[in-house]
């Protein structure tokens, strides 16, 4: 049977997060490999390498793995952002994957704002009053689960609610860090700050994990261009993303206290773990107008050829005689 308890072992440190999120109130039910979604060609994370990709990718980890974690339900923790000030700079090796996701979510905040009007510095401070969120999470509760992220929320025909569309996590990026750099260098036109502020910025965005036990409290569904729902035709049709915004006041954090590396631990283990309902902010129409909201067919085209696909088409490894590398299956 497997449940949210098997996903991390071996080690002290995954022992304590069997403990964070393990709860007899919360109880995980049992899900097969079936129900799983089918993210195909593409090299995910999961989590047996969890620790690795927010620690050492990402430049985050859990804010405390002792004791005072058991009396806290399962729900959406603060994660704390390690990166210190010669992280900012992306020209350094190996740290590719270190704002990605951040810049992803912040593009399409801008991308929200840019019919409504404001000038850069409106922009500038309507982000910092309204940040958007970088949410993790598991796409299940079995050792086969695939890591995603929130990209956006999609209204429903219901008043007020919203579907939650999720994106798996790759572990590694197709696209170049001079690519990286020129969308850097687009906010910098756009916000019309120089390139350290920038940084500060997207190292400064609200990160968050969410408990994968959460997701069958909302609405959601899981999205890639390989794995889409059935009838849903990428060259015909669409969805009206929105961009997950933290509402700072109801939830308590401050960027500068919370969200910066100097961020105390002590402040950050104060803080409970939230419900997503009580995280963002869902009233869109209200921030300064209605905003322009991301073409999912757009996304998921952009996505996919900027991650490293799996070559093997998930056919096992077979050597050749004086030859080391497989060929391509495609």
């Amino acid at each position: 049977m497997n449940s949210i308890n098997k996903i991390f072992q071996n080690t002290k440190r995954q022992l304590c997060l069997i403990r964070k999120y393990s709860s007899s109130v919360h109880e995980v039910q049992q899900q097969s490999n079936t129900n799983e979604p089918i993210f195909k060609n593409v090299k995910l994370v999961t989590p047996q390498n969890l620790e690795y990709f927010l620690y050492n990718q990402a430049k985050l980890k859990f804010v405390s793995d002792d004791e005072k974690t058991k009396s806290k339900l399962p729900g959406i923790e603060i994660l704390r952002n390690i990166a210190a000030n010669y992280d900012y700079w992306i020209v350094r090796s190996q740290q590719d994957m270190l704002l990605y996701y951040r810049l992803q979510m912040m593009q399409q905040r801008l991308d929200y704002l840019k019919p409504i009007g404001l000038d850069h510095k409106q922009k500038l401070r309507d982000i910092q009053k309204n940040p958007p969120a970088v949410m993790f999470t598991f796409s299940g509760s079995t050792f086969e689960s695939k890591m995603v992220y929130l990209r956006g929320l999609s209204p429903t025909q219901t008043k007020n609610q919203f579907l939650h569309l999720f994106y798996p996590i790759t572990k590694k990026l197709s696209i170049t860090k001079s690519d990286l750099q020129e969308r850097v260098e687009a906010i910098e036109d756009e916000l019309k700050i120089k390139q350290p502020s920038v940084l500060r910025e997207l190292l400064n965005l609200p990160c968050f994990f969410m408990d994968p036990s959460c997701l069958t409290d909302i609405k959601h569904q899981f999205i890639h261009k390989f794995s889409l729902p059935f009838n849903f035709d990428i060259d015909a049709h669409t969805i009206d993303v929105l961009p997950p915004i933290v509402d700072l006041k109801k939830s308590g954090i401050s960027l500068t206290q919370h969200c910066s590396n100097k961020a105390n631990d002590k402040i950050l283990g104060a803080l409970p773990t939230f419900q997503i309902n009580n995280l963002l902010d869902y009233t869109y129409p209200s921030h300064n107008g209605k905003g322009s909201p991301e073409c999912l067919s757009n996304f998921l085209v952009q996505a996919e050829l900027e991650e490293d696909k799996d070559r093997t088409g998930g056919q096992p490894l077979k050597g050749r005689r004086g030859f080391n590398v497989p060929p391509r299956q495609y």
